[in-house]
Order: C-alpha cells, then sequence, then structure tokens
C-alpha cells in the first residue's frame, strides 16, 4: 500500500504534465485566436471602404 506522500507526488507529476500539455494547446489556441481577430478586423475594414 502506498502512503499519502507518494500519492500526492504522483499526482502533482500528472497535473504538471497535464497543465503543459493544456498551455501548448491553449497557447496554439491563442495563436489562432490572434489570426482569426486581424483577419476579422481586415474584413470588417475592407466593408467599411467600400460602403464609403
Amino acid at each position: 500500500m502506498e502512503s499519502n506522500t507518494d500519492n500526492a507526488q504522483n499526482r502533482m507529476a500528472q497535473e504538471s504534465i497535464r497543465t503543459k500539455k493544456v498551455a501548448k494547446n491553449s497557447g496554439m489556441c491563442k495563436y489562432y485566436s490572434t489570426i482569426l481577430l486581424l483577419l476579422i478586423i481586415l474584413i470588417f475594414l475592407i466593408i467599411q471602404y467600400i460602403k464609403s
């Protein structure tokens, strides 16, 4: 039977791995959302330019 400290350390290790994965994914999401936002602004400006 494992002790509580072993369980805690294992859990911490798993959490750190999970947070690293999530951080990598969220980094990609942030990158994509920034590009998407720029595209939307660009399209909006083009529409405004055509209307005027």
